[in-house]
């Protein structure tokens, strides 16, 4: 098709290729392993702190009875994707991506310090601001992330390095989210949650000092002019995703994916502290189940697929996912069950969402990358925004312990409409 001509590289192998591939593998080795490890401490900042606010919030909702706090919260980090990402894309291909990582981890290291003055003088308001301030950091620090992975490795590597990448993510998800309740728990009686950030703005410098162990890439394009361009170029790079039909069905699919987690996330929440009435630390343990099963399905898929994009991962994750969320409607009658029901959601969602990545890093050309997953990257975070109202209507018209089932349904819908696209994807990129 015309329109693909912008977006889409196909993977075509000579001898030459085979010798660029060998030296990107021996370059990018030490690069690799140091870029985990940077993503790893951001991704457990990150949600340590998200989680921390979130548990404050629903202890805000039940003191105040409104159920507007926690999806408040979610559509607070949301916000800065929805009007940044445009520019953070086209920064990125500005730019060095090694450059942009670097400069994301010293600010994440200031929002940190920010997060604890605000725990430290207990002033709600700062802290919805740092949420913000981390939501916009995330903002631009998604497409230099995502972007750099295919300027480091060969094609051949990325399936498998995308499950390494979801994998260690959602381990630093897993602890992230586990030791805020169990922080929050210990430390909140005696006023000392600001204790808890000393924490992390040590864990920001480390991640900072391993980003500098990233080989500085080349800028992609450096001849891009982004002066008083605020959304960068958002909107033609959008025009040209949608012009694809089966990239347009890759892409808002992904983005779906990551507005479900929005909504499940916050539903955890409810699920465990109020349908479950668990304290902070059990209902903590509820996401680790979750985040857990997202990271062995990602690494699991990775390593099912031998290098290829396999769209029946896809598909197998969908089936999981369907039928573990509907299994949340009777997984709240006991602890145990309602952790094996959110472990396998997490399996299913790592499946569900690698073939996806994959494609998304493998459609886009090299000058263009930086723009396609900063306009992905908007696509996901409107899919959060919409999450959060969708979830305070849901909580609002429907018991928790059916909120599950009726994303489910919302699932089925988005697969039926993607269906299409979706074969087209797998028919050229597997």
């Amino acid at each position: 098709m015309a329109e693909r001509k912008d977006l889409t590289a196909k993977v075509e192998a000579d001898s030459a290729a085979g010798e660029g591939i060998e030296v990107k593998e021996k370059l990018s080795e030490r690069s690799f392993c140091t870029f985990v490890i940077t993503q790893f401490l951001g991704a457990f900042n990150d949600n340590a702190f998200k989680q921390l606010m979130l548990l404050v919030a629903v202890d805000l909702a039940i003191e105040k009875d409104a159920a507007y706090y926690q999806p408040l919260a979610g559509a607070v980090f949301a916000i800065p994707f929805v009007l940044l990402s445009g520019f953070a894309g086209s920064l990125a291909d500005r730019f060095s991506k090694t450059s942009i990582i670097r400069f994301c981890k010293v600010w994440e290291v200031l929002v940190m310090l920010l997060g604890g003055a605000a725990f430290y003088i207990e002033n709600i308001p700062l802290l919805f601001f740092t949420l913000f301030l981390m939501g916009a950091q995330s903002a631009f620090f998604g497409p230099g992330k995502y972007g750099i992975v295919p300027e480091l490795l060969p094609e051949g590597r990325l399936v498998k390095a995308n499950g390494i990448i979801l994998m260690t993510t959602y381990l630093a998800i897993t602890l992230g989210t586990a030791s805020s309740g169990l922080l929050k728990d210990a430390l909140e009686d005696d006023g000392g949650l600001y204790r808890i950030q000393g924490f992390l703005v040590l864990l920001a410098v480390l991640g900072t000092l391993a980003a500098l162990g990233i080989r500085r890439m080349p800028v992609a394009q450096p001849e891009l002019a982004i002066r008083g361009k605020l959304f960068g170029d958002l909107r033609p790079t959008l025009v040209d995703i949608f012009a694809d039909r089966s990239f347009r069905s890759v892409a808002l699919t992904y983005a779906y994916f990551w507005g479900l987690g929005a909504a499940l996330l916050m539903l955890c929440n409810s699920y465990g502290k109020i349908l479950m009435e668990l304290e902070d630390w059990p209902t903590s343990m509820l996401l680790v189940c979750l985040s857990v099963g997202i990271a062995l399905g990602a690494f699991g898929g990775g390593l099912i697929s031998k290098g290829k994009v396999d769209f029946r991962i896809y598909r197998m994750g969908l089936l999981l996912l369907l039928a573990s969320m509907v299994a949340l409607g009777w997984a709240h009658q006991d602890v145990f069950s309602a952790r094996a029901a959110l472990f396998v959601l997490g399996l299913a969602g790592g499946m569900f969402a690698l073939p996806l990545q994959t494609s998304i890093q493998l459609w886009s050309r090299e000058n263009l990358r930086g723009r396609v997953m900063g306009s992905v990257n908007f696509l996901c975070f409107v899919c959060i925004f919409l999450a959060s109202g969708i979830f305070l209507l849901a909580r609002l018209w429907i018991p928790i312990e059916w909120i599950g089932a009726s994303l489910a349904g919302l699932t089925v819908l988005v697969h039926l409409s993607a269906r299409r696209g979706l074969s087209m994807a797998a028919r050229d990129l597997s």
